[in-house]
């Protein structure tokens, strides 16, 4: 192809990317679903991929690190810095890491850095009106708390909205997760008997929370067979937390588990996830172990009662095997 048509086709990609509000992530999944020499087709190109993604961690982990030796210089002396002076290593940080990583959204080459900055960020503004209220002599840190997650998750919703980035999603997430669960442990506070009215009310509310997570995992499903860490991150959660919910029910958890279970093998297969799959396992090997501790140790003594319980392991590990192999996709 010459060099002119390149530049004309690389132009209306351009404008029709500005003018549809793609992001660079969802334009990037397409390109790598394409076969073929042009895209990611030779050893070369997955060497330079392998090489790109050693760069990714080596930037998360130089900056962590780096921001570990901060935070450890400054607490020699955070006693005896002024009431400002701890404002600005905390909020005014915090500030100008956000500005950063916003200027550097339109630079390609940039994104990891802008990427680490809003991570930063993340860390060092709630830092920062921590210290602001305790100054405050704030005496209610529940309600505080609720407020601070309300006002975080405007702002990174609103972050979402400009470098539509999986980042600015996980942090807006964490920011709801906070809000949700704060908003729980307040009206337990002003309705306490609540819990004893309902006493598997901390199971249902990790239920409905692992339910919610798992419906907002399926707006930020991988496109065009690439992966997104954050589809897995919220699949994993949401998942753990309606099993483990489940088994911490005190008087259903016989009757719900193995429904509950067989739901999440079904789930495996119409979202070809293979941790759903895995982990449906895990429970079921979890629910087969508790049944038989609690109903056959006495009966058949442990020796026996453990014989039985690692042939069934070996039959549910065979069988998420095959289950797997045949019914879920390797991709997922």
């Amino acid at each position: 192809m010459d060099i002119e048509p390149k530049k004309i086709a690389l132009q209306r990609i351009r404008e029709i990317v500005t003018s549809n509000g793609l992001s660079r992530e969802e334009v990037l999944s397409v390109l790598g679903g394409i076969s073929g020499q042009t895209i990611g087709a030779s050893s070369g190109d997955k060497t330079e991929g392998f090489h790109f993604n050693i760069v990714k961690i080596l930037y998360f982990l130089g900056g962590f690190i780096a921001l570990s030796g901060v935070v450890v210089f400054v607490s020699q002396f955070w006693d005896t810095l002024p009431f400002f002076g701890r404002v600005a290593i905390t909020l005014g940080s915090g500030i100008i890491t956000y500005v950063i990583s916003l200027l550097l959204r339109d630079y390609p080459s940039a994104t990891l850095v802008s990427n680490l900055a809003l991570v930063f960020s993340a860390l060092l503004l709630p830092t920062g009106v921590t210290v602001v209220l305790n100054e405050m002599h704030i005496s209610d840190w529940m309600l505080a708390s609720l407020w601070m997650a309300i006002g975080f998750f405007m702002v990174y919703f609103s972050t979402t909205r400009i470098l539509k980035n999986d980042v600015s999603r996980f942090l807006t997430i964490v920011c709801g997760t906070a809000i949700f669960y704060t908003s729980v442990l307040l009206f337990i506070r002003e309705n306490p008997a609540i819990v004893q009215t309902l006493k598997d009310f901390y199971a249902y509310m990790f239920i409905v929370y692992g339910v919610t997570v798992l419906a907002l995992s399926s707006l930020v499903n991988p496109i065009a067979g690439v992966k997104r860490p954050l589809n897995a991150i919220l699949v994993f959660v949401g998942t753990v937390s309606v099993l483990g919910a489940t088994f911490a029910l005190e008087d259903f958890w016989r009757f719900a588990c193995l429904p509950v279970i067989a739901l999440f093998f079904y789930l495996s297969i119409v979202m070809h996830k293979r941790i759903i799959l895995v982990l449906s396992s895990i429970a079921l090997m979890g629910y087969l172990g508790r049944l038989t501790a609690e109903y056959f140790s006495n009966s058949l003594g442990w020796p026996i009662t453990l014989m039985l319980f690692g042939l069934l392991l070996i039959g549910v590990g065979y069988a998420t095997f095959s289950f797997g192999k045949k019914y879920v996709s390797t991709t997922g």
